[in-house]
């Protein structure tokens, strides 16, 4: 049986695309505000510094104002700066599509499916 964490996804946006990531994924989610330019990019979470950087720039998406970071449950701990937080649903309730092993993305992939979410698409 899934855990009740693996059943949830947190959407957000990055790069003015709505995206989700399962919540067991995550260790955490701070708010960051942006540092002067051209200054190294870290957060604090769990009062441990954590390395971050814009999921927009990463996916190759024009990006904005970035002020929550994403603090990942793997190792090396890392996080990732996103727009907008939009909630967190349970999978169960939504429509979930896995994409096609064939697809034009790069390898590895950066998605591997899309949710639709009250008429909203996550990739």
């Amino acid at each position: 049986m899934d855990s009740l964490a693996a059943r949830k996804a947190l959407l957000f946006s990055a790069g003015g695309v709505r995206l989700a990531l399962r919540v067991s994924q995550l260790r955490e989610i701070v708010e960051a505000p942006e540092g002067p330019p051209g200054a190294a990019d870290e957060v604090r979470g769990r009062g441990e510094a954590v390395p971050c950087a814009r999921l927009a720039a990463i996916l190759g998406l024009p990006g904005g104002r970035a002020p929550y970071a994403l603090l990942g449950e793997g190792t090396p701990r890392v996080a990732l700066r996103v727009e907008g937080l939009h909630g967190i649903v349970d999978l169960g309730g939504a429509e979930v599509f896995q994409l096609p092993a064939r697809t034009f993305l790069p390898e590895p992939a950066p998605f591997a499916g899309a949710v639709v979410w009250k008429g909203e698409i996550a990739l």
